[in-house]
């Protein structure tokens, strides 16, 4: 039978023989996750001052720099709540530290945040290994002091639990649930969307609605397929989730050409507030003007914030269901493509604030058609004017022999 001393002595040797295995094994983990996930481990590579020096490499483990968080403040978010206890214990150094590393080392950012899943690589590590800490701190107090040294651990560690939960999770929280539609909207909106749009037609839609259409064969990630954007496992898709890089809107002809090209046949688009990656904010809304200004797309029904357009449709029917104003349209002076993408910038914003448009659009036509000032503008404003309102004054009388 071992002796104690000797027993220590090969499990710490044992120990060490396995850590270069634990290494590899965390690798291959984390190929397989990324392989899994995104289908692009070498999309990502070890931070550049790791090829410098020790010293640089030790710099980038403690100042590493989050997506949202400065640099340094993810170890400190990491640990603080454990109150730094799990650094005491050899099961860290084993276990933790190599997912750690990995993580602080490399230059996709979005590996160092909380809120996603990297940390969960890390996180059941420290917890697991807080109780050979406990030990080992335990034996820093002469045996008099235990039962002091003892009170002093567990309130150390309870206050620093207590106060990293309350600065830290209610702010992450919000941040990854700001975006989350309430059931019951999301349950309207999973219901208009299936009566508007059949289930075997291809549709491009915003994060939060691609959920609702997913059941299809064909479905697109908006702006896609008319602008690849955080599309398919590639080193460029990595780059734009982590926000190194953004793709900026196409230029409107650019985007008008590519939509005749792609035949996709249903578009929705979402004017409130809500998830609009792989594009920023006004990227989105600048392409979603853009498409709402192209005529291979019509709208074909507007309800709340939502707006659904169809290849093929009517497109200047579309524009009175989204609100535009026709006498806005053919009265002004400056061009017909300025002033329609000023009336539907106008309607866009109406549906941000959700205010109601001109949502009777055939009583709006009526008024403008009786009106000695809309009969005006029609007759003495340019040709390209007056075939406009003639393309409205078609539309509206369709619409009736179809109604």
């Amino acid at each position: 039978m071992l002796k104690p001393a000797k027993w220590k002595i090969r499990l710490n040797l044992g120990a060490a023989k396995s850590l270069p295995i634990f290494i590899g094994a965390d690798e291959v983990r984390l190929i397989f996750i990324f392989r899994a996930g995104l289908a692009c481990f070498e999309g990502t590579s070890i931070h550049p001052s790791l090829h410098l020096s020790p010293f640089d490499a030790i710099k980038a483990l403690i100042f590493c720099e989050g997506h949202f968080t400065q640099p340094g403040a993810y170890p400190m978010l990491l640990f603080a709540p454990f109150a730094f206890f799990p650094l005491f214990s050899g099961v860290f150094a084993l276990f933790a530290l190599p997912n750690y590393a990995v993580l602080a080392l490399s230059d996709w950012k979005a590996m160092r945040e909380l809120g996603f899943q990297h940390a969960s690589l890390i996180a059941p590590w420290l917890a697991a290994s807080l109780p050979f800490a406990f030990s080992k701190l335990q034996r820093l107090m002469d045996e008099k002091w235990q039962t002091q040294w003892r009170k002093v651990l567990v309130a150390t560690f309870s206050l620093c639990l207590v106060v990293s939960f309350f600065r830290y999770v209610p702010h992450t929280y919000q941040h990854f649930h700001s975006n989350i539609m309430p059931k019951e909207e999301a349950e309207q909106i999973r219901s208009f969307l299936s009566e508007v749009i059949p289930l075997d037609a291809s549709v491009s839609a915003p994060s939060q609605l691609v959920p609702h259409l997913a059941h299809r064969k064909e479905v697109y990630l908006f702006p896609n397929p008319f602008q690849r954007a955080g599309y398919g496992p590639s080193p460029t898709t990595l780059k734009q989730l982590d926000g190194r890089l953004w793709v900026k809107p196409l230029k409107v002809k650019v985007l008008h050409k590519r939509m005749k090209e792609k035949a996709v046949e249903y578009i929705v688009l979402k004017a409130g507030r809500q998830n609009t990656w792989p594009l920023k904010p006004d990227y989105y809304e600048q392409t979603a003007i853009g498409v709402l200004t192209c005529e291979s797309y019509g709208v074909l029904a507007v309800k709340g914030d939502l707006v659904v357009l169809k290849r093929g449709e009517d497109f200047w029917l579309g524009l009175m269901k989204l609100g535009v104003s026709m006498y806005q349209l053919a009265g002004q002076e400056e061009g017909n493509q300025r002033s329609l993408e000023q009336g539907i910038k106008e309607a866009w914003e109406r549906l941000k604030e959700g205010r109601e448009g001109n949502g009777k659009w055939t009583n709006i036509l009526a008024c403008r058609l009786g009106s000695w000032r809309y009969w005006r503008d029609f007759v003495f404003n340019r040709w390209d004017n007056f075939s406009l309102a003639g393309r409205m004054v078609v539309s509206f009388r369709n619409a009736l022999q179809r109604s």
